[in-house]
């Protein structure tokens, strides 16, 4: 999958189905999708970062009904309500290419389980000294009742038009927030997702947006709220992103 914007103009993410082609006959790293699609020479793929997440299965709440091999199922939605509860792993893979300007532009892969191993190994082969495999980071299931501002009220409203990428400061930590959604037809909508930093709201976001925050260093109990609650003890430094 790769994770881009709805449509041009539109900051609202979605993923799309893509194919990863490594053709090292002609030195060329391919990512074909349906739309913006990647052809960058080896070379010119500055930075590799590998990211492992967790999300919670999405599925449509309302359905009573569902299409097994294309015949109706009653009750089908309740089984799938259940399989809804489980947590999914998602192995990202952020990639940076240099333009022929000197500029970069990033492209956000999303690779399947059974593909990711031997994905790392053949980018850690080509591409030694520009990846980054940062240590996994599991946040803990809270009981939400506990936030002190769980019950605080927001606007939280999409931008569809593009933003410039936040930069950091040398006096703060930049913290980023990403909401993933189940579907395209979500994006900018739904259930709001909290982040509490130390008992305080720090961003809102909604499915398929980014949001972030600037927040003083010091050490912090990030905890993402929406349905459920999941937190982080962290170190946040100054002049760093997280």
């Amino acid at each position: 999958m790769v994770r881009q914007p709805k449509k041009a103009g539109d900051q609202r993410l979605v993923d799309r189905e893509a194919k990863l082609v490594f053709d090292d006959a002609a030195q060329r790293l391919k990512v074909e999708s349906t739309r913006d699609s990647l052809d960058a020479t080896y070379v010119d793929v500055t930075k590799v970062i590998f990211e492992q997440t967790e999300h919670m299965r999405g599925c449509n709440e309302g359905a009573f009904w569902t299409n097994v091999a294309t015949t109706l199922v009653p009750g089908g939605g309740l089984a799938a309500m259940a399989v809804a509860a489980h947590r999914v792993t998602d192995y990202l893979c952020y990639l940076e290419i240099r333009q022929k300007d000197g500029s970069s532009v990033p492209y956000v892969m999303e690779v399947g389980k059974d593909s990711i191993e031997a994905a790392k190994v053949k980018l850690n082969a080509w591409f030694a000294g520009r990846t980054v495999d940062p240590p996994e980071a599991t946040g803990q299931e809270l009981d939400r009742k506990q936030l002190k501002e769980l019950g605080s009220k927001h606007r939280a409203k999409a931008m569809k038009q593009p933003r410039a990428m936040p930069e950091v400061q040398p006096d703060k930590a930049l913290v980023v927030m990403v909401a993933r959604t189940p579907s395209a037809r979500l994006a900018g909508k739904g259930t709001q997702i909290k982040l509490h930093a130390n008992d305080r709201m720090a961003d809102v976001n909604t499915n398929g947006t980014w949001a972030f925050a600037y927040l003083d260093p010091g050490e912090y109990s990030l905890v993402a709220q929406a349905g459920n609650a999941s937190g982080l003890q962290m170190t946040l430094e100054a002049c760093r992103e997280y």
